[in-house]
């Protein structure tokens, strides 16, 4: 059975770190937007009004915590494309240098 052949781009594995990063910021930045967005007493302090600033502010803290949550998720996938990046290269460095000896071997 012949061996399967994997090609992984480094370069990729480092751009795409940098755009998680960058979406992460983005993510943030929405997230603390969002909590400084007045929502309470926009329509009203009567009982309908105020039924709903609830139900609103509940969605609003919600959809806030799920973007906090998203920054979260995007820095830890920024953090593992950097890992995968040195990784590949270290151990792709490190077969060059072994070729490189065994060769040198060969050529004695």
């Amino acid at each position: 059975m012949p061996a399967e052949k994997i090609e992984v781009s480094t370069p990729n594995f480092g751009c795409g770190g940098e755009r998680c990063h960058d979406a992460a910021g983005s993510v943030r930045k929405a997230a603390e937007h969002l909590g400084d967005a007045p929502s309470s007493g926009i329509f009203g302090g009567h009982a309908e009004a105020q039924q709903f600033h609830t139900a609103l502010d509940a969605a609003h803290r919600a959809h806030q915590d799920d973007l906090y949550g998203h920054h979260t998720a995007l820095k830890l996938l920024a953090a593992k494309a950097s890992t995968a990046k040195q990784m590949f290269t270290y151990t792709d460095e490190a077969g060059a240098d072994s070729l490189e000896s065994a060769a040198a071997a060969f050529d004695q």
